[in-house]
């Protein structure tokens, strides 16, 4: 019998918990805004512009359907889940499916559960940086195909190739908990501008000879930082028919940054306090806030002054300066009777204001009047 299917492992609930603390720390960091009068959230996730729920709220490329899945609402691109949205990195965590490879001991047969994904022709594309394929198992040799030019056919051997991953092991006693290094897990880089992949499995290895505690193999492209390979996805059946979240880097595709300024009807970069970045995975740029500015530069007013005085956890000026809030920046300065080495930070009383306190108070009276 084949294993039983399960939305997600339970090997994987801490996978998912460092998924939560890193969606909030980019919310923290990129103060993302959707269109007036669109909703921001789906579910949640974070819904901010050029991205946007429906054609009326998104940049072309960017549209998103909130679709009611699992007792929740998710974001979703056709059937691509998205699990939280990075402004400032141009980053997109998704879900991406984990295909098997499953031995029947009683029948001898090998079931397959391969997997594709596409995004030819979106402003998306597999990170490089940040996924590696990963193939688990006992005699498992997963091949991952890869089609690296967004113009290039599903069908089509130009620009395409393989690469694989085998993991071996041939007891429990083999296996150690996070070691992901060829025995029982096995993983690889992927190319840049990576825009199609799809999972095979080599038939000639399978669970034949380890079934009686190994009875799966699988294969995922997946989110190298998240994941942490546990020796239980090898003896149980966890990973049979889950998802595991894997990068997609996003960016405005039709031009780069000076091709881009040349027309700023068309130009995403819409706040005056913007800067464009060209993309680092494939044609196109991205729009980020100035220095001393956060919010959403794909918004006219949409990036904001940081008041960096009102910073609890790294104060900019020492407990000596008073800390002066500008537009786009700070000023440290000494109170007034006192001066300030500005190489350290310390400020002094000035010789007038030190000398005045020594003096006796009639003193003080007499120069007072």
């Amino acid at each position: 019998m084949a294993p039983k299917e399960n939305s997600i492992p339970t090997g994987i609930v801490t996978l998912w918990g460092l998924l939560v603390l890193q969606l909030l720390a980019l919310q923290l960091t990129s103060a993302s805004v959707a269109l007036p009068g669109c909703p921001q959230r789906c579910g949640g996730v974070e819904i901010p512009y050029p991205f946007g729920i429906g054609r009326a709220c998104s940049m072309e490329g960017f549209t998103l359907n909130c679709t009611f899945s699992n007792s929740n609402h998710k974001p979703f691109l056709s059937n691509i889940e998205f699990l939280n949205i990075s402004l400032s990195s141009g980053l997109a965590r998704i879900a991406g499916h984990v295909s098997s490879q499953c031995y029947n001991a009683t029948n001898g047969n090998v079931t397959y559960k391969d997997w594709q994904m596409k995004l030819r022709g979106s402003p998306y594309r597999f990170s490089s940086t940040l996924n590696k394929f990963t193939t688990i198992g006992c005699m498992t040799m997963a091949f991952l195909r890869v089609s690296e030019m967004a113009n290039s056919s599903a069908n089509s051997t130009a620009n395409s190739y393989l690469s694989g991953c085998v993991s071996m092991c041939s007891s429990r006693e083999d296996l150690s908990n996070g070691s992901c290094t060829g025995i029982g897990c096995c993983q690889t880089a992927i190319p840049k501008g990576m825009v199609y992949y799809r999972v095979r499995f080599a038939e000639n290895f399978n669970s034949s000879t380890t079934y009686n505690f190994s009875q799966c193999g699988y294969a995922a492209l997946v989110e190298e930082g998240t994941f942490n390979f546990s020796t239980s996805y090898i003896t149980t059946s966890e990973l049979y028919g889950t998802r595991l979240p894997l990068v997609v880097d996003w960016a405005v595709r039709n031009k780069n940054c000076s091709e881009a300024r040349q027309n700023m009807t068309s130009y995403a970069c819409k706040s005056e306090h913007s800067t464009c970045v060209g993309s680092a995975n494939g044609p196109g740029y991205l729009c980020n806030c100035s220095e001393g500015y956060q919010g959403n530069p794909y918004l006219p007013h949409g990036c904001q002054d940081i008041d960096e005085c009102a910073s609890k956890d790294v104060p900019p000026c020492s407990e000596s300066e008073v800390c002066y809030n500008t537009q786009g920046s700070y000023r440290c300065l000494c109170p007034n009777g006192t001066h300030g080495e500005h190489y350290n930070g310390t400020c002094y009383q000035s010789y007038q204001s030190y000398q005045s306190q020594k003096l006796p108070l009639a003193v003080k009276l007499v120069t007072v009047f």
